[in-house]
């Protein structure tokens, strides 16, 4: 359980205090996300479905906008996720789509995970797969930037955004240096900056 794997690392206690730890640090999260209207795109996908089902066990009220999920059978289908959440099923490159999903929902947190994650298809498809990293998080942003509502956002990446130094493992201290297209939903990091900076929107990195 997510419990048990947080107790990890936690050194100089007994089993009762790392429980007790362990109840505190979950009460916390709960207590945040009861109730908070929250947001994943890329929810059909494997993470984002395990991200929804996580939110929903803390209370938060979700809603996820994605394409069909992009296997049969998948995670989505199966976990039930469908009567849990309000599921939008549409593209990030349709902006006009996008901003309907924002307008009804009106989310006050936003994940966003959707993305063409696969390194072979980026170079089969270069075209569709910045169109869809890059200007995808571009309608994302903008989407929260109009938004009345949203209060943070986290922008979720790929490890493939680190410098790949085949003599050392690969470290999150690692530079950002981009090693192939995929690596394209990054590049609008300082764009997400200017975006927190200016607009006051809080915005995360993953």
């Amino acid at each position: 359980s997510p419990e048990k794997r947080i107790m990890i690392g936690i050194t100089g206690e007994s089993a009762s205090g790392k429980s007790t730890i362990c109840k505190a640090i979950s009460d916390v999260i709960k207590s945040f996300y009861n109730n908070k209207k929250v947001l994943v795109t890329g929810h059909t996908g494997f993470k984002g479905s395990w991200l929804c089902k996580m939110l929903v066990k803390q209370g938060a009220i979700v809603a996820g906008y994605s394409l069909e999920a992009p296997t049969n059978p998948n995670l989505y289908e199966m976990s039930g996720l469908d009567d849990e959440i309000t599921s939008y099923i549409g593209d990030i490159r349709d902006y006009d789509h996008l901003k309907q999903c924002f307008d009804e929902f009106k989310p006050e947190i936003v994940f966003h995970l959707a993305a063409q994650p696969i390194v072979k298809d980026s170079y089969l498809d270069p075209k569709y797969t910045y169109e869809t990293n890059v200007l995808g998080t571009v309608n994302v942003l903008e989407c929260i930037r109009v938004s009345n509502t949203v209060k943070s956002v986290l922008n979720v990446t790929t490890d493939k955004v680190y410098y790949n130094d085949e003599r050392k493992s690969l470290m999150r201290i690692c530079s950002m240096s981009p090693q192939n297209i995929v690596d394209s939903k990054p590049a609008f990091n300082n764009d997400g900056s200017f975006v927190d900076g200016f607009y006051g929107i809080d915005i995360s990195y993953s």
